[in-house]
């Protein structure tokens, strides 16, 4: 999803707020596990940008965004969603809610390579809340779907709704159909660099 004042890919990519060097967890990810490594350094450690804008952050994330630091980083657009989703996924090690639910586990239990499954897996184990499909959940994925919603998209739509959680995917297609049923969906729908730059901006969508 293309937008202007995007960073310069030659550059260092950072989309979290400024830092201060303190003593801290550092979070450290391993490309080659999946894995994010805590351990307690003399690092930098992000501060909120005031005392205001510590509010609730809790974030859904299809498999789509799970696997995208898996995937070739050859092109600029994966090569900073990318980076976006893993600051995202080290921001929910400290104070933002990662969610995930029982469409996540079982579309990551059908990824063929079992590497990337189990780095996707990896990454739902910093989940501080895991939906299953109750009936609530089942009668909204039904009604995404008489809205013209794909059956994989519903569902993880109803899941992030009922968690009251915004859901991040790098389908601009997806996000694109979402759109038009904006006014009947309670959560935001976006490309995790857009969403991203917004929260660190704004702090969170309560606080604009």
């Amino acid at each position: 999803m293309g937008r202007q004042g995007l960073p310069n890919l030659n550059s260092p990519v950072s989309l979290l707020p400024p830092c201060s060097r303190t003593s801290s967890r550092h979070v450290t990810f391993t490309p080659s596990t999946g894995l994010l490594i805590l351990t307690d350094t003399n690092s930098f450690a992000y501060k909120e940008k005031s005392a205001e804008l510590e509010v609730l952050v809790k974030v859904y994330l299809d498999v789509c965004c799970l696997c995208r630091p898996f995937d070739d980083q050859k092109m600029n657009r994966i090569h900073l969603e990318a980076e976006a989703i893993k600051e995202i996924l080290m921001r929910c090690t400290r104070d933002w809610t990662l969610v995930t639910s029982d469409a996540v586990s079982f579309e990551i239990s059908r990824i063929p390579d079992r590497t990337r499954m189990k780095k996707a897996q990896n990454f739902t184990d910093l989940a501080k809340e895991h939906v299953a499909i109750t009936k609530t959940v089942s009668l909204r994925y039904h009604e995404f779907v008489e809205m013209g919603i794909d059956s994989p998209d519903a569902l993880h739509l109803a899941c992030a709704e009922s968690a009251g959680a915004d859901l991040l995917t790098t389908d601009n297609t997806i996000i694109k159909i979402i759109k038009k049923h904006r006014n009947q969906i309670t959560i935001e729908v976006k490309n995790p660099v857009e969403w991203l730059m917004e929260v660190n901006e704004h702090g969170s969508k309560d606080t604009q």
